[in-house]
């Protein structure tokens, strides 16, 4: 039964790139006369969003496939190197 609950939550990374949309798009959009400066911090701010996006979705990831290591981070599942065992 878990396994259903947490393939219907969205992950919180999506709301990342949803708000670094909105942040890019949306005061081009409405205000059509913001300053250079303006636009150039909504830029910046936009990025910033989207790193943050991409940080989460790493560690979302991590959790589904990894297990906990002990740096506090999440290791590859035992077994896995990485590399081509022949």
């Amino acid at each position: 039964m878990s396994s259903d609950h947490d393939q219907g939550q969205t992950s919180s990374s999506l709301w990342y790139f949803i708000g670094a949309t909105f942040i890019f798009a949306m005061p081009n959009l409405m205000f059509g006369d913001l300053a250079w400066w303006v636009r150039l911090a909504l830029l910046v701010l936009g990025l910033a969003v989207m790193a943050a996006g991409f940080v989460q979705l790493r560690r979302e990831m991590r959790t589904k496939r990894g297990t906990p290591a002990a740096d506090g981070g999440t290791a590859p599942p035992a077994g896995s190197s990485g590399r081509d065992e022949r």
